[in-house]
């Protein structure tokens, strides 16, 4: 396929071909060896990372010592020696360079045989100049398209992680256009439109900044001690950013770029993805609280609300055309509609016995999709039926950590291990 040209596919579920990257994290999950600490590595390790990843990993017992004393303080402050080298001893005894890497999946999940068609469109991102530093990743695509949000004429904008810029696609033409990022090894990141003026505002992971791109010149203007995860508006044209390093919320004056930001209540709670509602209350996901923090931005007051499920890892989240808000577990395999009138929560369980849930998207139709990043696919709730329908993504491997909805019908989904940008939506 052309860089710049498009696949259509009419997707009719039905069984797929045997590949790991489309089984279920449950079926990874088993792979791990058993041992008593082997719930402790995955409470330090996989709340972030995928479980696919590491077990292809083969290292010597240092390279997992200076591996494991870098990372697992980042994921708990309060992480003791002795569970650090419990996890040290447990990828040395399991995952050293003497033992092989092999491919023990035999079979790939079926969807429910009254799925409803939908129609999925790629589109492969051209390639970009080589950034001026390049970002460490395990992920081996050059460009890393991470999230990606919509405006309401229908233009798609996502961040290029590793190629440290802002790019565009007109699904109109299959245009592509970029915009480099000023600091170099930025990390661009999050990303949103403003509907005060237009504009493109996106986090910067490592330059602790948050940008603002003009679409009509494609100037871009950074505003330094900023930084942050996830970014959104409010109605009145403030932005908030989730800020996992400091375990805060930042707020950002889009007119004045005054900055201000609140203390979250559970300490290294790390907020990820954060939305705004239709009364302009704040929502995040507090992937290591096990919870959804709340803020009402006239009082200050923030509010937490537990998920009935322990260890579920909440990651991103969405708002319904009800006010609902809907959040991923990405440890539990399910899925959470937040009433925010009561405060109650349900939770459904996803279609594969685990799907490592990412993210999720209610489109303009009010549906609510959700991607699987191990399992890699989409789900359809059914609302009748309080269920999901998952459907196989064609390209293997995608990795989709982001979507957004189109202005008409469906979601845009951006496939950071591919650099492919797709759009699903179910055909009427």
């Amino acid at each position: 396929v052309p860089a710049t040209g498009q696949v259509v596919l009419d997707l009719i579920v039905k069984k797929i071909a045997t590949q790991d990257t489309y089984l279920s994290s449950a079926d990874v999950f088993g792979q791990f060896p058993e041992d008593p600490d082997k719930n402790l590595v995955v409470d330090t390790c996989f709340r972030c990372h995928s479980m696919l990843s590491f077990l292809k990993e083969r290292k010597s017992h240092d390279q997992w010592d200076t591996l494991v004393k870098k990372m697992a303080p980042r994921r708990r402050e309060d992480i003791t020696e002795d569970e650090m080298n419990r996890v040290i001893n447990y990828f040395s005894r399991f995952f050293n360079e003497n033992v092989p890497v092999g491919r023990p999946f035999e079979d790939a999940p079926e969807a429910p045989p009254n799925a409803m068609p939908v129609r999925i469109t790629e589109y492969t991102i051209p390639d970009q100049p080589p950034p001026e530093v390049t970002v460490p990743s395990t992920n081996s695509a050059p460009l890393f398209p991470h999230n990606i949000i919509v405006t309401p004429k229908g233009m798609v904008w996502f961040a290029l992680y590793k190629a440290n810029r802002i790019a565009s696609l007109d699904p109109r033409t299959g245009e592509f256009q970029s915009y480099p990022v000023p600091t170099p090894g930025s990390v661009p990141h999050g990303i949103t439109y403003s509907q005060r003026d237009g504009s493109i505002w996106f986090t910067e992971a490592r330059g602790n900044k948050v940008g603002r791109l003009d679409p009509k010149t494609g100037e871009i203007t950074e505003f330094a001690n900023f930084g942050g995860n996830t970014i959104v508006e409010d109605s009145k044209g403030n932005m908030y950013t989730t800020l996992y390093a400091t375990n805060q919320i930042g707020k950002i004056n889009t007119e004045t770029h005054a900055y201000s930001a609140y203390d979250l209540i559970t300490p290294t709670a790390m907020p990820y993805g954060i939305v705004v509602d239709q009364k302009d209350q704040v929502w995040w996901c507090q992937l290591f609280a096990d919870s959804i923090g709340r803020l009402d931005p006239e009082t200050g007051e923030i509010t937490e609300y537990p998920t009935p499920t322990k260890m579920s890892g909440p990651r991103r989240l969405s708002v319904d055309q009800s006010g609902n808000i809907w959040f991923t577990e990405w440890l539990a395999n399910k899925v959470g509609k937040l009433d925010p009138d009561t405060g109650t929560i349900e939770e459904y369980d996803l279609p594969s016995p685990s799907s490592e849930a990412y993210e999720v998207r209610v489109d303009a139709e009010d549906t609510v999709w959700v991607a699987g990043y191990l399992s890699n696919s989409l789900s359809r709730f059914d609302r009748s039926k309080k269920m999901f329908v998952e459907y196989p993504i064609p390209t293997p491997r995608a990795e989709i950590r982001k979507m957004a909805a189109d202005p008409e019908r469906g979601v845009w989904f951006a496939q950071s291990h591919t650099d492919v940008i797709g759009h699903i939506h179910v055909k009427r």
